[in-house]
């Protein structure tokens, strides 16, 4: 077998291969002691050891979002521009990305809040798309080009204020009266984003549901989530084969959402969650166990950053981040990780209703004022994932003796494995075992790896 080392760094090291190891036989026997009492050959308190029968949930896919901001970006980026980035995440030289997500409607990343229809409709005689088609479907179909095989779920930010208690955009409910309405308002999203060639297998029923936030934004109690997701919108889904995840809010309540959604309903496919609240791993570990046939998708993230500091001062933060997250995901039993928007210019935007907040969101590609794309820190760890671990892989068992290191691993369909290693602490010599397969390697300083195993 041979192992292949892949390190990003803090430094000049971005995703690049660093090392090709051969494995050595290793047999199970009794260690020989030396005369101090010690035993030199014993394979002990410095080896990772990973378990490929141990199999666990089905990985979906990497990606990000596809906002009308960052369509916009993309649009307006020269053409050499564009390729790079179209490569860079959907090419065969590139990271690897099949998994993304869509607004339902305007969100706080678009160029302005937006609805299909018409101020005042209460039916869906003038339906239409056709602003996506400005930014955001070209940009999902280049994408597509790319990579025919991305998977995309969509999620409404809010209904149009007419449709709500408060008749604003931000915050407010959705009026029980028009549950039906907007119900075949994301049903008709669907089948137009289909007409155009663009399948979306998953709908979320509402982004950020707990928060009357500063831009779009619909608030749903548990109960009133799961009224309309199984009373109404899975009438108009379920026959189109789009699958219904709920919550797509933070981490914290995963368990307790998931167990009130899938215990009351089989509608219910999976559920979404976003990272800003903290660690909080174990909530997916307890519904995966609980639930092992559900999915688990981590719907939305990015690092904020505040606007009068210079992106490079995050740089040490973001891949500390998204290591460590990502890593807790898997663990923890996630599908899927779909990062927030996929690209977004040097200010961080564009955007709307977000004048008064004294942070901007991160995005992995940035389109500099000179019209080059800027490769983020998040751009290569979320590589590390995404370029090394397949559609279909399964997350399997692995343990190490570290407590400033962290790993997860992954068998992919074709047999091989990729472990992701993220070292916080200082240079380390270690060994990797996987049956009788032992190999060895250096861990530099505060580096992300992904270490591939093949036959």
């Amino acid at each position: 077998m041979k192992l292949t080392v892949y390190t990003t760094d803090n430094g000049s090291l971005r995703l690049a291969k660093t090392a090709e190891i051969n494995h050595t036989d290793y047999y199970d026997v009794l260690p020989v002691a030396d005369s101090n009492g010690f035993h030199p050959g014993d394979v002990e308190a410095d080896t990772i050891r990973l378990y490929p029968e141990v199999k666990r949930q089905k990985i979906h896919g990497f990606g990000g979002a596809f906002t009308e901001s960052a369509a916009y970006v993309f649009a307006t980026a020269p053409e050499e521009t564009k390729a790079a980035i179209l490569d860079g995440y959907f090419g065969k030289n590139g990271i690897g990305y099949n998994y993304g997500r869509v607004s339902i409607g305007g969100c706080d990343f678009s160029l302005s809040a937006y609805s299909y229809i018409p101020d005042g409709a209460t039916d869906l005689g003038s339906f239409s798309v056709a602003r996506d088609e400005q930014y955001t479907l070209p940009f999902v179909k280049a994408a597509l080009a790319e990579n025919p095989g991305i998977t995309l779920f969509a999620s409404p930010w809010s209904p149009p204020p007419h449709l709500k208690t408060n008749e604003k955009w931000q915050g407010g409910k959705l009026m029980r009266e028009y549950y039906s309405l907007w119900a075949r308002y994301v049903a008709a999203f669907v089948l137009s984003y289909a007409e155009r060639g663009v399948r979306i297998s998953a709908v979320t029923v509402q982004n950020e549901l707990r928060h009357a936030q500063v831009w779009e934004s619909c608030l749903y109690e548990k109960e009133e989530e799961l009224d309309f997701a199984v009373n109404y919108l899975a009438r108009e889904l379920k026959p189109l084969g789009v699958k219904i995840y709920v919550y797509d809010h933070c981490r914290e309540r995963v368990f307790s959402r998931a167990s009130y959604a899938f215990g009351a309903s089989s509608d219910v496919d999976g559920i979404a969650c976003h990272w800003y609240s903290g660690d909080y791993f174990d909530e997916l570990r307890m519904t995966r166990e609980r639930f092992p046939d559900k999915d688990i998708i981590v719907s939305e993230a990015c690092v904020p950053m505040r606007k009068d500091k210079p992106a490079s001062d995050y740089d040490g933060v973001v891949l500390d981040k998204y290591a460590h997250d990502i890593i807790g995901d898997l663990n923890g039993g996630a599908n899927a990780f779909c990062d927030w928007n996929l690209v977004l210019d040097e200010r961080r935007g564009p955007s709307h209703f977000r004048d008064n907040r004294p942070m901007m969101a991160d995005a992995p590609v940035i389109v500099g004022d000179d019209g080059k794309a800027i490769f983020r820190p998040s751009f290569y760890a979320i590589g590390h994932f995404s370029k090394f671990i397949a559609r279909g892989a399964r997350i399997i068992g692995c343990s190490q003796p570290y407590r400033d290191v962290e790993v997860t691993a992954a068998l992919n369909p074709d047999g091989s494995v990729a472990t992701v290693v993220y070292n916080r602490g200082a240079a380390k010599r270690v060994k990797v075992l996987m049956g009788n397969a032992l190999f060895e390697l250096d861990l530099g300083e505060n580096t992300l790896s992904t270490l591939v195993i093949e036959k």
